[in-house]
């Protein structure tokens, strides 16, 4: 949604932006879900019986998935994104105890989550910068009890202190 003093002030610009969004969004939803429908009539009807019988679903929904490259390098894209992603590991979980890959078991969608924060704690420890927001990287360190900074922020200080120390380093060589 726009900012109404952008609204106010850049009236076309922002309603162009808007729509140009809407339809965008509207254009990965419906070609997503007519893909992913279509591939099963397309599959069921030029495929033979005993190719890939169950995995066709499978194929179906990644081939669907490169829609969200309507939405790639926009803002509020990677939203869309984790979105999908999360959609995908649920409809995984329950299809994994729907055919008995793993068993179900009490609070089975907050081990999956616990996974989603240990990923996230894995990449943010390797490289805070990582994590493109700001107040996202904040809140990692604060879940992790590093207290509420931005260690990203920190460390692109202590990166160009560095460089800074070892130009000053080289200039007094000369």
């Amino acid at each position: 949604m726009p900012r109404l003093s952008a609204l106010y002030h850049f009236p076309l610009s922002t309603l162009h932006q808007l729509i140009s969004n809407a339809l965008r969004a509207a254009g990965f939803l419906t070609g997503a879900l007519a893909t992913a429908w279509s591939s099963v009539c397309f599959f069921q009807a030029w495929l033979p019986r005993a190719f890939l019988p169950t995995q066709r679903f499978f194929v179906g929904g990644f081939v669907a998935g490169f829609w969200a490259l309507l939405q790639h390098g926009r803002p509020g894209s990677r939203g869309v994104f984790l979105a999908s992603a999360k959609a995908s590991v649920e409809s995984l979980w329950k299809v994994g105890v729907k055919r008995r890959w793993w068993r179900a078991m009490r609070g089975g969608d907050v081990w999956v989550f616990v996974a989603a924060l240990m990923l996230t704690g894995v990449v943010y420890e390797r490289d805070a910068r990582a994590v493109k927001e700001g107040a996202w990287r904040k809140g990692i360190s604060w879940v992790r009890g590093e207290g509420w900074k931005d260690w990203g922020m920190e460390e692109d200080v202590d990166d160009e202190d560095e460089d800074g120390e070892e130009a000053e380093d080289r200039i007094k060589e000369d």
